[in-house]
């Protein structure tokens, strides 16, 4: 996937104030949206989740899972996990903002934070991409 670059104006611009606060202010301000509060936390239809900033598929909806944990939880990445940084459309990072390591989640194409990846996931994988539902749009 190619990078996509997008302005921080385009996407204030394009987002809403809460979407522009989670996706380009993560790290300054260490905000994630509230557990339980996004409308895809329940969402059951099939379909593509994608960033909401640039419209990158992300994950489909066959790996998502109730974790329990309040956010759109994922096992599988589309095209890869993003621990290889070849084909998956997620970058991974190492993060400590929350004061212990975490691998924090990006849009490959627009660098936008989505949330964070964790190895307590089921199977096959035993991932959980644990996702902020504000940074993603369902078609």
């Amino acid at each position: 996937q190619k990078k996509q670059v997008v302005s921080d104006e385009e996407l204030k611009q394009k987002l809403s104030p809460l979407q522009y606060l989670l996706m380009r202010k993560y790290g300054k301000e260490n905000k994630e949206e509230q557990p339980f509060s996004s409308a895809l936390f329940k969402n059951v239809e099939d379909g593509i989740y994608r960033c909401v900033g640039c419209g990158l598929e992300l994950f489909d909806s066959n790996v998502k899972y109730d974790s329990g944990t309040g956010w759109p939880s994922f096992y599988q990445a589309i095209n890869g996990n993003g621990d290889d940084g070849s084909t998956s459309n997620i970058n991974q990072r190492d993060d400590y903002t929350s004061g212990h390591h975490e691998m924090e989640l990006s849009c490959k194409a627009c660098e936008s934070h989505l949330g964070h990846v964790f190895n307590d996931g089921p199977a096959p994988t035993g991932l959980r991409y644990c996702l902020n539902g504000a940074c993603l749009k369902f078609e």
